[in-house]
């Protein structure tokens, strides 16, 4: 049953996205018929120097296991700058547990960075089990700090 809904969902969306490009791209092919003007091109002009110069750092985040995490990545971080300190949610797979968690750390310096410890967020009882992709905001109409991030659909229908 629910195979075939999800099939129909996807044949949907196909047949959804084929007629909207097929109606672009006929708005397109018309907007150009109807053009009796030609386009004047406009030079726009970078907002920084060019060309770029890139420069790279060493490792900022390192993956530190510790007695009950065996990790070996650090990924997608969100960063904010709070009373003096950065403070960062990532991401990070454990090989021990074998799925993704989440770590918080902070520090005043970005030298200070690749020492700082990690705390892993499943250490609350509430936050057990697969969770990763952390994002933090202040949502100054709610006067509040938000914490977002994904988790396992397996676990919120086993949990229910």
């Amino acid at each position: 049953m629910k195979k075939s809904k999800v099939t129909h969902f996807a044949v949907s969306m196909a047949f959804v996205c084929c007629v909207l490009f097929t109606y672009i791209s006929d708005s397109a092919s018309q907007n150009q018929a109807d053009a009796r003007e030609p386009i004047s091109k406009t030079t726009v002009e970078a907002p920084f120097d060019t060309p770029l110069k890139w420069t790279s750092s060493d490792i900022l985040v390192k993956p530190v296991s510790d007695e009950t995490h065996s990790i070996v990545s650090v990924k997608d971080p969100t960063v904010v700058r709070y009373n003096d300190l950065w403070h960062i949610y990532a991401t990070v797979y454990s090989t021990s547990a074998r799925t993704w968690n989440m770590v918080y750390l902070n520090f005043k310096d970005w030298s200070d960075a690749p020492n700082a410890k990690l705390h892993f967020v499943d250490q609350n009882p509430n936050l057990t089990g697969y969770h990763c992709a952390p994002h933090l905001f202040y949502f100054s109409p709610h006067k509040k700090w938000y914490l977002i991030f994904s988790i396992s659909t397996a676990s919120v229908l086993y949990n229910g």
